[in-house]
């Protein structure tokens, strides 16, 4: 890239691609902590934050503890439209605003604009991707220049302990103390998403989804094949689930055209130890 993109300061710029991991510590009494750590391992950057703070506020400290941002959601907000404010060190100066909406499972999607973006028309940066497969690309204003990449790790660590770790893939002469401020809020924001909607909910409304992908491959199966019957082709290979749905399809059929099976009674216990038995033999016999 050739311009250089500085957003917090330019000594957060580097030549190279930079590689960082941005662990958050789950077990903390200081709720949504993050160290982050280069390729060697050094620590780069901490976040810190209080558990009782009703804007989830959050401290991005350089390696000697130094303050660089304060990232704080807005109290009040429309559901699902998650938006937070950064500011300079300890500060009152906004650096960025970062806007989480609408809420839509399996996509992520974070519009970012500058402090002097006031009228936010149109976002400065972007960020896109699935978060299903935890990972996500963060555009510049057109959409298309790639600034950062980041892919969630499924470790053994972060399966048996809840460590979650994001790697991330800085380009070059891209203020990579944004980019960490980035990925925190998008973590954060689908944090509050599961508790607001509620695990239950989320669970509804992604199995929902799941059951119109696989209408629609069931769909897509059914026109291959006339077409391929009326061409006289090769009948294409029928999908997974094709045969879940013709399964679940069957089941309802088969409870349409017997409704009265729903309420027969069900069959008598069967006693299954000695006790019982004689037990059952006492109570027949006169």
């Amino acid at each position: 890239m050739v311009n250089p993109i500085t957003i917090i300061s330019s000594r957060f710029l580097a030549s190279n691609p930079l590689d960082l991991s941005i662990i958050r510590n789950p077990f903390t009494l200081t709720r949504g902590n993050y160290t982050v750590t280069d390729a060697d391992g050094r620590v780069m950057f901490e976040v810190q934050g209080s558990l009782f703070s009703l804007v989830s506020r959050r401290v991005l400290l350089d390696a000697a503890g130094t303050p660089i941002l304060t990232l704080q959601r807005q109290l009040w907000h429309l559901p699902f439209r998650w938006e937070w404010d950064v500011y300079k060190g300890d500060s009152k100066e906004k650096i960025f605003s970062a806007i989480r909406s609408p809420y839509i499972p399996y996509k992520t999607s974070l519009n970012v604009f500058l402090g002097w973006n006031t009228k936010q028309n149109v976002c400065d940066f972007k960020v896109e991707g699935s978060w299903f497969n935890q990972s996500c690309t963060i555009y510049a204003q057109d959409g298309t220049t790639t600034v950062a990449k980041m892919q969630k790790n499924h470790s053994v660590e972060s399966i048996a302990l809840g460590k979650d770790r994001f790697d991330v893939t800085v380009y070059p002469n891209v203020d990579y103390a944004f980019i960490v401020a980035l990925v925190v809020i998008l973590d954060q924001s689908k944090t509050r998403e599961k508790s607001f909607v509620g695990d239950t909910a989320l669970k509804c409304v992604e199995e929902i989804l799941g059951q119109g992908i696989q209408f629609n491959e069931a769909l897509q199966y059914t026109i291959e094949k006339h077409d391929a019957t009326a061409s006289g082709s090769p009948l294409p290979l029928q999908p997974l689930s094709f045969l879940t749905h013709q399964t679940r399809l069957k089941h309802i059929e088969s409870r349409e055209v017997n409704p009265e099976a729903n309420n027969m009674p069900s069959a008598p216990l069967i006693p299954t130890s000695s006790n019982e038995i004689e037990e059952e033999e006492n109570s027949s016999s006169p």
